[in-house]
């Protein structure tokens, strides 16, 4: 995640021989909400560090609590 142009590390996903969801990555995107009345623009940002994995989807769920 990149807030402010700081990149926060989420998670690490493990990339296969196959397609697969990763794991859910938890971001600390509701503590800048919260410091900013609710709302907060975010990036995210992928990178490897090993081989050439492949992006397909990326799902936002506004409304996690929890």
């Amino acid at each position: 995640m990149v807030y402010n142009g700081v990149a926060i590390p989420a998670g690490t996903a493990v990339a296969g021989g196959h397609w697969a969801p990763s794991p859910v990555a938890v971001t600390a995107s509701a503590i800048t909400g919260a410091l900013n009345g609710g709302t907060a623009q975010v990036s995210l940002r992928f990178t490897s560090e090993l081989g050439n994995p492949q992006v397909s989807d990326v799902f936002i769920d506004p409304h996690r609590s929890g």
